[in-house]
């Protein structure tokens, strides 16, 4: 699978960080859209094309944890990153806890670009690890036949 194949899903309320998100992955040359609350990103999640999520902590409708929770509910977790702001560590290990991979929290320092970026490093990293079990997997079900 190559990164143009990998669709990331981005759910976040603020815009602007939405975007900066969504442009750092496509530099990255992966594929990202973005949901602007957790209604619209379940919706989207729906739709089956995405292979990776991140998720903001503080939504309106469905805050991130609740949406987690609802999609653990339907069974495997995609590769997830949640996203919070300072303060909010307790609800990154919440996340943790229910099966997302990781989390980072936002840097207001270094605003909102670092963080973006480091979001998107770890989106990269998890679709690395995403293409890698996709390979195995097919090379295994070529070995299967072959036998």
């Amino acid at each position: 699978m190559n990164p143009a194949e990998i669709q990331t899903l981005y759910v976040e309320d603020n815009i602007a960080e939405a975007r900066l998100f969504q442009k750092c992955l496509q530099r990255l040359g992966y594929g990202a859209d973005i949901a602007l609350d957790g209604e619209l990103g379940l919706a989207q999640w729906d739709t089956g094309r995405y292979h990776l999520l991140a998720l903001d902590h503080e939504m309106p409708k469905i805050p991130g944890l609740e949406l987690l929770r609802r999609l653990a509910l339907r069974g495997a977790l995609p590769p997830t990153v949640v996203v919070t702001g300072p303060g909010n560590e307790q609800a990154a290990v919440e996340a943790v806890r229910l099966g997302a991979q990781d989390y980072i929290i936002k840097d207001p320092e270094a605003r909102v670009y670092k963080s973006a970026e480091r979001s998107a490093a770890k989106v990269r990293l998890m679709a690395g690890e995403l293409a890698f079990s996709t390979r195995v997997h097919v090379m295994a079900s070529r070995c299967t036949i072959l036998h």
